[in-house]
């Protein structure tokens, strides 16, 4: 990897291109560490990559050549530039953290913000399909250094983020969040969905998580915002039968 990297910063590229190569580079380290593991019982023999939300060893880990994973994670950028030319022709960037897309009269905004405080005018909305963070199940931002220790010379990272609704595991890092700062967030966001629906507006939600406490915390925000949680409208899906045997079993 790191001689691989050497090569794309020697490459000479346009500027474009360059980003574009570390992109892919990016996408691909995921595919040679040490997280990746193989069993004959699983995904066919195949080598799976990052199977826990978190930093782990597997007992049997396996090497996976480096040119394949850059191959394979061409072929998925590619791939995805060739879906967005095909059905997004009309892509325009009009703001540095906003997208806009119109295909056949239809249009649909990107943002990458915090959606709590995002310029929706109140009573605008007809349904919101929401999947918000697991509580202690997934480290997002603190997972980022999986990659930022190769990316380093082209962005800044801030493995602390205030608004990040996530609560960590590790109790003495600085500025931990807990369950009161998970909640609290949650409640801001969900406050801004329940302003922006219409009236006769639905919210549609999926929740994935095996702490009760996590459960406690966004059923809070939900009927601090003012919701009303239709009792037939609450569905129970039984966890993936392959998922009880690996690790996507521990919270």
């Amino acid at each position: 990897n790191a001689s691989l990297l050497k090569e794309i910063n020697n490459l000479g590229v346009s500027k474009s291109t360059y980003k574009n190569l570390r992109l892919v580079f990016s996408a691909s380290l995921k595919d040679t560490s040490k997280l990746s593991m193989v069993t004959d019982d699983w995904q066919q023999g195949k080598p799976v990559t990052w199977s826990k939300h978190a930093y782990w060893i597997p007992s049997q880990f396996c090497e996976v050549n480096v040119k394949s994973a850059l191959k394979r994670a061409v072929g998925r950028f590619s791939n995805s530039c060739i879906y967005n030319k095909k059905n997004l022709p009309d892509h325009k960037v009009y703001k540095k953290e906003k997208s806009f897309f119109n295909n056949n009269g239809k249009s649909v905004l990107l943002i990458n913000g915090d959606s709590s405080s995002v310029d929706i005018p109140k009573n605008s909305v007809d349904l919101i399909l929401t999947d918000p963070p697991y509580g202690s199940n997934v480290q997002y931002n603190e997972l980022t250094s999986f990659w930022h220790a190769w990316n380093k010379d082209i962005y800044e990272s801030n493995y602390y983020e205030p608004r990040e609704a996530v609560v960590n595991r590790k109790k003495k890092i600085p500025k931990s969040k807990d369950f009161e700062h998970y909640e609290s967030v949650l409640t801001d966001i969900m406050n801004k969905n329940s302003e922006v629906l219409k009236k006769n507006g639905f919210m549609i939600l999926t929740f994935n998580n095996n702490n009760f406490r996590s459960w406690i915390s966004i059923l809070f925000s939900i009927c601090k915002a003012g919701f009303e949680i239709d009792p037939d409208k609450l569905h129970f899906q039984p966890g993936v039968k392959n998922y009880k045997q690996t690790a996507h079993t521990i919270s």
